[in-house]
C-alpha cells in the first residue's frame, strides 16, 4: 500500500480513523456547539441592544408626553385667559352700555319734566328766562326765541336756557355725584 509509513497499516476510508467520519463528526459538532454560543452570544445581544432601545423610546415618549401635558397646560392657561378678558370686556361693555341707556333715560325724563314745569308756568316765566339769559352774556346780547326756549347770542357766545341745555348743565355740574348713581 503506497501511502503509508512502513510498519503501519492503513485504515480504510469511512472507519474511523484520522480524517474519518469519527473526525468529521467532532468537527461538526465542534462548529455546531460554536455557533450556537456565538447565535446565542447574538441573539442575548440583539435582546440587549432591542431591551436599550425600547427603553431609550419610552423614556423619548415620556418626556414627549410630559412636555406636550406642559404645553397643553400653558395653551390651556392661555386660551382661559384669553376668554376672561373677552368675558370681562364684555361684562365691562354691558356695563357702560346700561349706564349709557340709563343716563339717557334719565335726560330724556328731564327735558320732559322741565318743559312741561316751563310750559305750566305761564309766559312770564319765559320772559324771566330770556333776561336771564341777557345778564348771564352781558351788554349787548341779542336773545331770541329757541324752539323751546330763549337763546341769547353776544360776539361768538351763546347761551340756550332751552330744557335740553338747562338739563344738560345740570347733569354735567353733578359731575361724579352722577357717576354715584352706577356704584352698589
Amino acid at each position: 500500500m503506497s501511502g503509508t509509513a512502513p510498519g503501519r497499516r492503513a485504515r480504510p476510508r469511512g472507519r474511523g480513523g484520522p480524517g474519518g467520519p469519527d473526525d468529521l463528526l467532532v468537527v461538526r459538532d465542534a462548529l455546531l456547539a460554536r455557533a450556537r454560543r456565538e447565535a446565542e452570544a447574538e441573539a442575548a445581544d440583539a435582546e440587549e441592544r432591542a431591551r436599550a432601545t425600547l427603553d431609550a423610546a419610552q423614556a423619548q415618549a415620556d418626556e414627549l408626553v410630559a412636555a406636550a401635558r406642559t404645553q397643553g397646560a400653558a395653551d390651556a392657561a392661555g386660551a382661559l385667559s384669553g376668554e376672561r378678558a373677552r368675558t370681562l370686556r364684555e361684562a365691562r361693555t354691558r356695563v357702560l352700555q346700561a349706564q349709557r341707556d340709563a343716563y339717557d333715560e334719565l335726560r330724556r325724563r328731564s327735558v320732559a319734566d322741565v318743559t312741561a314745569l316751563l310750559d305750566g308756568l305761564g309766559p312770564q316765566v319765559g320772559s324771566q328766562l330770556e333776561r336771564e339769559a341777557a345778564e348771564r352774556l352781558g351788554v349787548g346780547a341779542a336773545v331770541h326765541a329757541g324752539a323751546h326756549g330763549p337763546v341769547a347770542l353776544a360776539g361768538q357766545r351763546r347761551l340756550s336756557l332751552e330744557p335740553e341745555h338747562l338739563v344738560d348743565r345740570a347733569l354735567e355740574d353733578l359731575g361724579t355725584e352722577l357717576t354715584g348713581l352706577w356704584s352698589p
